[in-house]
């Protein structure tokens, strides 16, 4: 899904097209500034987890825990790290 995200934001009309041009080097370092700062839906919903972390914060209880705006983005998914090799054989598996 990543591929698709970065195609969207680059302006490729598919993913093929972008990652006949990326290295997988390239490919992790977008990922790895994606994970930094997202952008398109993703961003958008961590803008809103945070404000609606820091408004219930704001006004819980002295008993109540604070929430963490991560408990509110049920769907995040963490991936994997990889190495660069193994990127390499997804990729080629994809083409």
């Amino acid at each position: 899904m990543f591929a698709f995200r970065l195609a969207l934001a680059l302006g490729y009309p598919h993913p093929r097209f972008l990652l006949r041009e990326l290295t997988a080097r390239d490919l992790a370092e977008w990922h790895a500034y994606y994970h930094i700062a997202a952008w398109g839906d993703d961003h958008i919903q961590e803008m809103l987890a945070t404000l609606t972390a820091l408004t219930w914060n704001r006004g819980r209880g002295k008993s109540e825990q604070p929430i963490d705006a991560d408990e509110l983005l049920p769907f995040r998914k963490v991936m994997p790290q990889q190495d660069p090799e193994e990127m390499k054989l997804a990729l080629r598996r994809l083409l």
